[in-house]
């Protein structure tokens, strides 16, 4: 997640994303914003990718001191250059017609973690038609964060842009076992 994520030249001043390296979860980065405004971006790399070829965007996302009263608003958006998407993540009272709202809400508590994922396709398909969003590229995703008058930060952690699983993927994993789970065999639901 820390390696994408940057702060935005022009609002540098006003937002800073900083990474955590908690010593009991994995490392998230933080948003401090000193204005009731601010952003971070993440800029792919090496290049922009095809919203047709990885259409899924997943992360965990947590508000420490989230509050129901007058709660701030957080929009990600997704910028094709010449155009760009706004993703409420947060409820929000005006009637931004442009704002494309969640059809599963983040249900926001303090300080809990809220796993997000979002297919660009489905939401973007109302928006943008199907043979233009095929072909557009995305540059870069802005986490906006707007009316947050107590200037309360938001974490973001295990970021992840990936695409549809085949039937011929595989997942292998090589890691160290310090959990005594060692030989622990995964199978289906028969069994096998």
């Amino acid at each position: 997640t820390a390696s994408y994520i940057r702060n935005i030249a022009a609002s540098a001043k006003e937002t800073e994303a900083v990474t955590v390296w908690p010593t009991n979860e994995e490392p998230y980065v933080t948003m401090k914003v000193r204005k009731p405004e601010g952003m971070m971006v993440l800029e792919p790399s090496p290049k922009p990718w095809l919203v047709s070829g990885f259409p899924y965007v997943s992360f965990r996302i947590r508000w420490p001191k989230w509050t129901e009263k007058d709660p701030p608003r957080l929009d990600m958006v997704v910028d094709f250059g010449d155009e760009k998407a706004v993703i409420g993540l947060t409820p929000s009272a005006s009637n931004d017609t442009k704002r494309i709202t969640l059809p599963d809400p983040v249900q926001w508590k303090p300080n809990h973690w809220h796993e997000v994922t979002l297919d660009l396709r489905e939401l973007l398909k109302d928006r943008i038609p199907e043979k233009v969003l095929k072909a557009r590229h995305i540059r870069a995703l802005r986490f906006v964060l707007s009316d947050n008058q107590d200037k309360t930060a938001v974490d973001l952690q295990s970021l992840s842009i990936y695409r549809d699983w085949k039937n011929t993927d595989s997942v292998e994993l090589e890691a160290y076992d310090a959990s005594g789970m060692a030989g622990t065999v995964a199978c289906d639901s028969a069994g096998e």
